[in-house]
């Protein structure tokens, strides 16, 4: 009897190993493959990401500061910084949203790396939010063009009261949304706007 038993426990322990392992399987590669062509990345200085290293160089920030009514955030006291983002796969476009603080009305800039020796096309970011005196500033970039190193792309991060020393900026959260186009997402797209049969049958008889 007990050895029924201790064999009923055995099998249930091994189906539950079984199925943890493949939804552990499934979850890495949903991360970083992206079957529906899209991913984000968020860095909020709480918690750590392997996707997004520290904003460099050290010498012109702050170390990261925590405080109960705001939560974390990093101070910028020279300019420009940057950031490296080690890609998942290849994309077609990113969508960057910073959400930062700072004493002025200079627009927030943002660069994209073009070539191996610097090379950064930068653009002025919208302010698309403002809450309890945080802005969140937006900006597109098309990813095929930007240069790409052992999987990671540069972007940098400018203000130019902050490259006189004249402010400092602090940042609160930094959101990656990286979009390609695949079969899933076009499918997904169609279904959406409700004529996804209407097209498949047309394939059909043409």
């Amino acid at each position: 009897m007990k050895s029924i038993k201790t064999q009923s426990i055995v099998k249930l322990l091994r189906y539950t190993f079984i199925v943890g392992a493949v939804l552990i399987l499934v979850f890495i590669t949903w991360k970083n493959f992206s079957p529906l062509g899209e991913q984000v990345i968020e860095y909020n200085f709480e918690t750590k990401t392997p996707f997004i290293q520290s904003i460099l160089p050290l010498t012109r920030v702050e170390k990261i500061k925590c405080e109960k009514e705001i939560g974390c955030y990093q101070e910028i006291f020279n300019d420009p910084t940057y950031l490296e983002i080690l890609m998942p796969r290849k994309f077609k476009t990113v969508t960057i949203q910073i959400q930062y603080q700072t004493d002025n009305d200079f627009p927030l800039k943002i660069g994209m790396q073009l070539y191996k020796n610097w090379g950064y096309d930068s653009k002025t970011s919208n302010i698309i939010s403002e809450e309890n005196g945080w802005l969140t500033s937006e900006v597109e970039f098309d990813l095929e063009k930007t240069y790409i190193e052992k999987r990671k792309a540069s972007f940098a991060i400018s203000m130019e009261p902050i490259k006189d020393n004249e402010e400092t900026m602090r940042i609160r959260d930094m959101r990656f949304k990286f979009e390609r186009i695949t079969f899933a997402s076009r499918v997904l797209d169609s279904m959406r706007d409700c004529t996804f049969f209407e097209k498949l049958w047309q394939r059909i008889i043409t």
